[in-house]
C-alpha cells in the first residue's frame, strides 16, 4: 500500500508540473471585449483558492493561458483533440483566442458542456481563454 502511495504522488507532481493551465484571473463585473486576445486584464485578480461566485455579482470574468506541451507524463500530446469542458452551471461565454466557441443562455443541470477546441492538437505554442459567466 505505501509503495502504492509513493507511486500515486509521484505522478501527481508530474501531473503538476505539467500543468497546461496558467495564469488564470478574474474580475466580478462585466467589461467589454474581455474575450479579446491583447485585452488588459492587468485590473483582474489572481486565482489563488478555488473560484466561486454570487448571483449578486451579475457577471464574472475568468481569463487563463493554456500552454502548449509536447507531453504528458511522456504520452506525446501532438494530434489528439484538445477538449474544454465548462464547469459552471451558469449561463457562459466561452472563448478560445478571442473567438466565440461554446455559448450556454440557461442554468445548467448537471451536466457538464463540452467543445473541441483542437481536432488535432499542435504542442506548440499557448492559447487565452477567456469565460463570461452571467450570474443572475
Amino acid at each position: 500500500m505505501e509503495q502504492i502511495l509513493r507511486c500515486i504522488d509521484s505522478i501527481n507532481a508530474k501531473l503538476n508540473q505539467s500543468v497546461m493551465v496558467k495564469n488564470v484571473r478574474y474580475i466580478r463585473q462585466d467589461l467589454p471585449n474581455a474575450y479579446a486576445v491583447d485585452f488588459d486584464d492587468s485590473c483582474f485578480t489572481p486565482q489563488t483558492t478555488a473560484l466561486d461566485f454570487d448571483r449578486a455579482d451579475d457577471t464574472l470574468w475568468v481569463r487563463l493561458n493554456i500552454e502548449h506541451q509536447p507531453d504528458i507524463l511522456g504520452i506525446p500530446t501532438a494530434g489528439d483533440r484538445l477538449r474544454i469542458m465548462s464547469v459552471f452551471q451558469a449561463p457562459i461565454e466561452l472563448y478560445l483566442n478571442g473567438t466565440l466557441i461554446m455559448k450556454e443562455d440557461t442554468w445548467s443541470d448537471f451536466r457538464t458542456p463540452e467543445v473541441v477546441a483542437y481536432d488535432s492538437f499542435d504542442p506548440e505554442g499557448c492559447d487565452v481563454v477567456a469565460v463570461k459567466i452571467k450570474t443572475s
